[in-house]
């Protein structure tokens, strides 16, 4: 059985990039947040969050993510601040907000 040699050399993988012109651009519209539930009661960092979103209740999506991005109402245990998007998002799917 034969082998193959070895040469010592890397293998190269090429990856072609496709580049795409004429690409649509898609731009979000603008969103409300609504508290739906206004009398929740949550602990930790969710507490923090829950109260960031009563505070920009009325106001855009641009204008949390914007205020809470500056300075975000809690930080991981590593002193990271985490996306605001995220935070909107499980509030959303957990009925607590809602996006009109």
């Amino acid at each position: 059985m034969k082998t193959a040699k070895k040469t010592g050399e890397p293998t190269v993988n090429r990856v072609l990039q496709n580049t795409v012109e004429n690409r649509q651009t898609v731009e979000a519209t603008t969103r409300t947040i609504v508290v739906a539930k206004k009398a929740r009661k949550f602990t930790g960092a969710r507490a923090q969050w829950y109260a960031a979103l009563l505070a920009h209740d009325g106001q855009t999506t641009e204008a949390f993510i914007e205020a809470c991005t500056k300075q975000p109402p809690a930080t991981s245990k590593s002193g990271k601040s985490e996306d605001p998007r995220g935070w909107l998002r499980i509030l959303e799917r957990t009925g607590v907000a809602r996006l009109a």
